[in-house]
């Protein structure tokens, strides 16, 4: 008991210090995973063809439901990305249209049905006790998708996952949700994903600057100026503790400016130098971070250069 109570008072201490150190918050822009910068067209297939009289009635429609939710999401989402140009798909099922590439997949392996739950609850008026029933939906699915190569049938990316979801309770049986709509959720979350996957977008990022231990007042008064989000100040004031007394934390906080001013070469090579003179591993973490930042512009930079963008 008291190595686990250590621990948790261990863990406390680290979020409590983690807590107390200034944050640079940036947005940055990164490139798509999948090179996809030689498309200019794109269309996405239909995952189901529209069902039957006979699908209708021996099989139901939920399968049928979730695929053209899906297409019909990622293809409104994938033209507001304004990114490539998306190609109306033929309403004849599997009819591939002109274009540079295309998604084609489906939803499959769907299980879904509504069950029901007792529960005792007490009645807070008369103080008795009564059971209730309460409904629920249960759904598993499966979705997998390809984008492929119009002019070589290659696959540039695949992507199969599987989900098992539960609705919540509710009094009446006709309140309980459809299986599409249990299911917008996470279709949208693939959705988000996939768009990630191929397009160049912007995130938010954090860099934490070192807490000066030393209690050095001009290292507070730099800090101060961080939290106002003067950077170049701050810099300017990290920099003159750094060259006066070699104090690691100064210099690291002056690559963390550079870093967040997007000044990464010049980030990289005061880090070197900082990691060279002091072996501290912490100068050799956020090298790699920023090496790592330079990879994703040159990458950006280079799709953008494909696609004739500035």
């Amino acid at each position: 008991m008291k190595k686990i109570n250590s621990f948790f008072i261990f863990i406390f201490c680290v979020f409590a210090f983690l807590g107390c150190s200034t944050h640079i918050n940036v947005r940055v822009n990164r490139p798509a995973e999948v090179d996809l910068s030689f498309v200019e067209t794109i269309a996405i297939i239909p995952f189901a063809e529209d069902p039957s009289f006979w699908d209708y009635v021996l099989f139901g429609i939920d399968e049928y439901k979730i695929s053209k939710y899906f297409t019909s999401r990622l293809e409104t989402k994938l033209s507001n990305a304004e990114y490539f140009n998306v190609v109306t798909t033929s309403k004849e099922y599997g009819t591939i249209p002109p274009c540079d590439a295309y998604i084609s997949g489906n939803i499959h392996s769907l299980n879904t049905n509504i069950k029901q739950k007792e529960r005792i609850v007490k009645d807070e008026k008369t103080q008795t006790e009564k059971k209730i029933i309460e409904f629920f939906r249960v759904l598993e699915f499966s979705i997998s998708y390809r984008i492929i190569d119009q002019s070589t049938g290659n696959v540039l990316k695949k992507f199969e996952d599987s989900y098992s979801l539960t609705s919540e309770y509710e009094s009446e049986k006709s309140k309980v949700p459809t299986a599409c709509d249990l299911a917008k959720s996470e279709l949208n979350d693939v959705i988000s994903d996939l768009i990630r996957k191929i397009t160049p977008y912007t995130t938010s990022k954090s860099i934490s600057l070192l807490k000066d231990k030393s209690k050095n007042s001009q290292m507070e008064y730099a800090d101060s100026l961080v939290k106002e989000g003067n950077l170049v100040l701050a810099y300017n004031e990290f920099m003159k503790v750094y060259e006066t007394t070699n104090m690691f934390e100064a210099g690291y906080n002056c690559a963390c400016i550079l870093e967040a001013q997007n000044k990464y070469e010049e980030a990289e090579t005061f880090l070197q130098d900082l990691y060279n003179k002091t072996g501290n591993s912490k100068a050799l973490d956020l090298l790699k971070d920023v090496q790592y930042e330079i990879k994703q512009r040159d990458k950006l930079i280079q799709q953008n250069k494909n696609r004739g963008m500035n």
